[in-house]
C-alpha cells in the first residue's frame, strides 16, 4: 500500500509518497512543488492547478490521501480520563472540552491521542476543530479529484518521526500524580515556517504537548524589507539564499551587522515566548530539557541553530532526516529534510494499526462512506421522493381509473357536443365529428391566409429598395448612372449598368453597402457594354425586405 502524505506551506506544497514494509516503511519519492511567494497572487488556483495534476499519477483504489491541518486551526488540551476505552473517550471529549474551546459541540469535529495508561486511567490529548475547516479541505479534495483518506495534524504528524508510532501507547503502574512527581527528560521539536512556528515536546518519548506561536519566516522578511527598503519578495529570496545570522562581527561588513542584528531581532521575540511556554510546561510536567530539534522551511537559515541555544540554553541542532529515515537520503538532501517532516508524518498516518491509531478529523458526518451515502442523498434524495410519490399516486389511481374514465369521458363528450353546437349554430343532436373537423380545417385556412397576406404587405418592393439606394447617396452629388437590370428575388438583388466616372461608381458601391445585410456588396460579372467614357458595373447583394425605411 502507498501512502501520500500532502503538506500545504505558505510558499510550497511538500508531497512526500511511503510504502509500508512488513517491518517499517520506505520512502519512495519526494516532491516539492513552490507556490509563489508574491502576497498579491491567488494561491488558491495555484493548489489546485498543483494538487489536480498530482492526483492523475496516482491510482486511488492503491493509494491513500492524507492532508493535514495547522496547528492554529485545531485546540488541544490534555485530559486524564478514569477508563481505558477508546469509544468511551471519543464520546467523552464534547463534553469535556465543553467549556475549553471557543466553539459549539455542533459545529466542531472531535479527537483524540492517547499518551499513556497510567494505571486505570488514560492520558489523551484531545482535540477540537471547526467543522468548517474540516469541509473545507473536504471540498479541496473534490475539486482535486482525489478520495481523501484522513485529515490529521500537522503537528502530531511531525512527531511520528521522533516517537514508535508502530507500538500500542506505553502503560505505566502508579497515578498520574506519582508520575509527575518524577523528573523526566525531555526534546523538544519546533517547526519554524513562513507564517507560523509549532512546538512539539516529547517526554518518555511520547508527545506531551503542542503549541503554536505566531511568527514565523516573514516577520523577519518584512523586518529586512523594512531596513534595506527592498520588497517583500525580494526579502525571502535574500533569506533563502544568504548567511546573514552571524555569532560574531569579527570579520563582518557594518551592513552584514546591521542586517544580522535586524534578524536577531526578530527572532528574539520568538524566543521570548517560546521561553516563556517552556517555563510553563517545565513547571506543570516537571521536565528536564535535554535537547531541541529544529524543523521547517525557515530552520535553513545558517546559524539559527546555535543562535536558539545561546538563547534558550537548550542543545539545539537540525534534524538529520538520514537519522529517522535511514533510506531518505536516497530521495531528498538533507536541506529538503528539514521541509520534508510535515509531509512525511502525515504519510505515516496512513500506515497505522489500531493498537494506536491514526489522529483522523474525518470522522462522524464526514466519514469517507458516510460522506459518499450524503452525496447521493443530496444528488438524488428530490428524485427518490418524487419517484415514490409518484408510484404511490399511480396505484391509487389504478384502482379508480375504471369509474374516473367513464365519467370524464361523458362529461367530455356533452361538453364539447354543446360547445360545437354554439359555434356551428346547430342543434346539439345535429353537431356530428365531420362537421366540426370541416369547421376548424376552414378557420386554420383562413388564419393562414390572412397571416400571408399581412406577410405581403409589409414586403418592400424592387422601386422601394431603388429609392432607399438612391436616398443613401450625397444630396450634393450629381451621378450619372444608368441602371440598365434592376433584379430582385426574395433577399438577392443583381443591379447592373454604366457609370460616368469611378468617384460615382464609389458612391454608388457605399450607397449599396448601407443597405446591404452585413454591409456585403460583391462585385459581379456583366455582360452589358457601356458607351464611350462610361464604365460598367454589376453588383451583387442581400437586402432586407421587411424593414421599415
Amino acid at each position: 500500500m502507498i501512502s501520500l502524505g500532502i503538506d500545504i506551506g505558505s510558499y510550497g506544497i511538500r508531497v512526500a509518497e511511503v510504502e509500508a514494509l512488513n517491518k517499517g516503511y520506505r520512502i519512495n519519492r519526494f516532491l516539492k512543488i513552490p507556490l509563489s511567494i508574491d502576497p498579491n497572487k491567488d494561491k488558491e488556483i495555484e493548489i489546485l492547478d498543483a494538487l489536480r495534476n498530482l492526483a492523475q499519477e496516482y491510482d486511488p483504489s492503491t493509494t491513500k490521501f492524507v492532508l493535514g491541518v495547522h496547528q492554529n486551526q485545531v485546540t488541544v488540551r490534555r485530559l486524564n480520563f478514569p477508563f481505558k476505552e477508546r469509544h468511551k473517550i471519543i464520546k467523552s471529549l464534547p463534553f469535556e472540552l465543553e467549556d475549553d474551546i471557543p466553539i459549539s459541540q455542533e459545529n466542531a469535529v472531535f479527537n483524540a491521542k492517547v499518551i499513556e495508561y497510567i494505571g486505570n486511567t488514560t492520558e489523551v490529548l484531545a482535540i477540537a476543530c471547526p467543522s468548517e475547516v474540516v469541509e473545507k479541505i473536504i471540498q479541496l479534495s473534490l475539486d482535486c479529484n482525489f478520495p481523501l483518506d484522513i485529515i490529521g495534524i500537522n503537528n502530531l504528524a511531525i512527531a511520528n518521526l521522533f516517537t514508535s508510532w508502530y507500538e500500542a501507547p506505553p502503560t505505566t503502574e502508579g497515578t498520574v500524580e506519582e508520575t509527575q512527581e518524577v523528573v523526566a527528560p525531555a526534546e523538544i521539536i519546533i517547526d519554524i515556517g513562513h507564517s507560523i512556528s509549532n512546538l512539539i515536546v516529547l517526554k518518555n518519548g511520547q508527545v506531551i504537548e503542542v503549541r503554536d506561536f505566531d511568527w514565523g519566516g516573514n516577520d523577519v522578511a518584512k523586518a529586512l524589507a523594512t531596513l534595506k527598503s527592498k520588497h517583500f519578495t525580494e526579502a525571502v529570496r535574500e533569506i533563502e539564499n544568504s548567511d546573514l545570522l552571524l555569532l560574531n562581527h569579527d570579520i563582518a561588513t557594518e551592513d552584514q551587522i546591521k542586517t544580522s542584528d535586524c534578524i536577531k531581532l526578530e527572532i528574539n521575540k520568538f524566543t521570548k515566548q517560546l521561553k516563556l511556554v517552556l517555563l510553563e510546561l517545565k513547571s506543570l510536567y516537571n521536565l528536564n530539557y535535554v535537547k531541541g530539534t529544529l524543523v521547517g522551511g525557515f530552520s535553513s537559515l545558517k546559524n539559527i541553530a546555535p543562535y536558539l541555544t545561546q538563547k534558550t540554553e537548550i542543545p539545539f541542532k537540525k534534524i538529520d532526516i538520514r537519522t529517522l529515515v535511514p533510506n531518505a537520503q536516497n530521495v531528498m538532501t538533507t536541506n529538503e529534510g528539514l521541509i520534508a517532516t510535515t509531509a512525511i508524518g502525515l504519510a505515516i498516518e496512513a500506515l497505522k494499526k489500531p493498537k494506536n491509531p491514526a489522529v483522523n478529523l474525518r470522522v462522524g458526518e464526514f466519514k469517507k462512506q458516510s460522506q459518499t451515502v450524503n452525496l447521493l442523498i443530496n444528488k438524488w434524495g428530490h428524485t427518490l421522493s418524487i419517484a415514490v410519490a409518484t408510484f404511490i399516486f399511480f396505484i391509487v389511481f389504478g384502482m379508480l381509473r375504471e369509474n374516473f374514465t367513464a365519467n370524464m369521458a361523458d362529461s367530455a363528450e356533452t361538453t364539447l357536443r354543446d360547445h360545437g353546437a354554439q359555434i356551428l349554430k346547430l342543434k346539439p343532436l345535429r353537431v356530428t365529428l365531420s362537421k366540426v373537423n370541416k369547421y376548424v380545417k376552414d378557420q386554420k385556412k383562413l388564419k393562414k391566409n390572412l397571416k400571408m397576406t399581412e406577410s405581403l404587405q409589409s414586403i418592400n418592393s424592387a422601386m422601394d429598395i431603388l429609392s432607399l439606394i438612391s436616398n443613401k447617396t450625397p444630396s450634393n452629388k450629381n451621378l450619372n448612372i444608368n441602371v440598365k437590370i434592376f433584379q430582385l428575388q426574395n433577399e438577392n438583388l443583381r443591379m447592373e449598368g454604366e457609370i460616368k466616372n469611378s468617384n460615382s461608381l464609389k458612391l454608388l458601391e457605399n450607397a449599396l453597402k448601407s443597405v446591404a445585410i452585413g454591409n456585403n456588396v460583391e462585385k459581379a460579372g456583366s455582360l452589358l457594354k457601356a458607351q464611350t467614357g462610361w464604365l460598367p458595373f454589376a453588383y451583387d447583394l442581400k437586402v432586407n425586405r421587411r424593414e421599415d425605411f
